[in-house]
């Protein structure tokens, strides 16, 4: 994604997992998977320093935004937050120009890099985790209208989102709601998220069975 310092940390991350090696010729060659690869330890730090350096009220405002995903809409944060909106459109602002983890795209924010959204993520606590997704979800649920709404009618990428943040959150039977309206949205035009939502499904203990699942 741009970064030089990360890219050559992850190339010595998958030389030392064994994932890479160089042949005789000094051609660099696949020997391992390489799915799902967590992100080096050094850049792990490196980004935990830099998110040490922010205030409390900027840590949670990022910590919510790293549950709503790489690209973000920084409304839905403010109000999963409970914060009021032009105060904390101010404090991303402030979070861009000082500590360049966040950078604007029109109306929405994006995280300077994957790996920032990914260690912030991988950095919460499990509990922590879940309120802040369901708060998410519970925001968006509320400010679209979705729970008054038949969900086939709710706007297909309201519904992927909600069915996400509240699997992720521990609210299975809430997701469920908005799966068959997910998988609509989605199709076959995004394959790897449609598999990716019906695994989260499916791990749910109990939560899809018989004749459906």
């Amino acid at each position: 994604d741009g970064n030089p310092l990360f890219l050559f940390e992850n190339l010595r991350a998958l030389e030392e997992s064994g994932r890479v090696a160089r042949d005789a010729r000094g051609a660099w060659t696949v020997t391992g998977t390489l799915h799902d690869l967590p992100a080096p330890p050094s850049i792990q730090h490196l980004i935990q320093a830099r998110f040490a350096g922010l205030e409390e009220e900027d840590k949670s405002l990022l910590e919510i935004a790293c549950c709503a995903g790489f690209e973000f809409d920084p409304v839905l944060v403010a109000e999963a937050a409970g914060l009021a909106v032009l105060p904390a459109l101010k404090r991303f602002a402030l979070i861009e120009k000082r500590h360049r983890l966040i950078h604007a795209e029109e109306r929405s924010y994006v995280f300077d890099h994957h790996q920032v959204q990914e260690a912030l993520y991988a950095g919460l606590m499990e509990p922590l985790r879940e309120r802040y997704h369901v708060a998410l979800a519970e925001t968006l649920e509320s400010r679209e209208h979705a729970r008054d709404q038949d969900p086939k009618d709710v706007d297909g990428a309201v519904a992927v989102a909600l069915c996400e943040h509240y699997f992720r959150g521990g609210r299975g039977r809430d997701g469920l709601r908005f799966l068959h309206r997910s998988l609509h949205h989605l199709g076959t035009l995004r394959p790897a998220a449609t598999v990716q939502l019906i695994d989260h499904a499916l791990a749910i203990p109990g939560l899809v069975t018989g004749s459906e699942r």
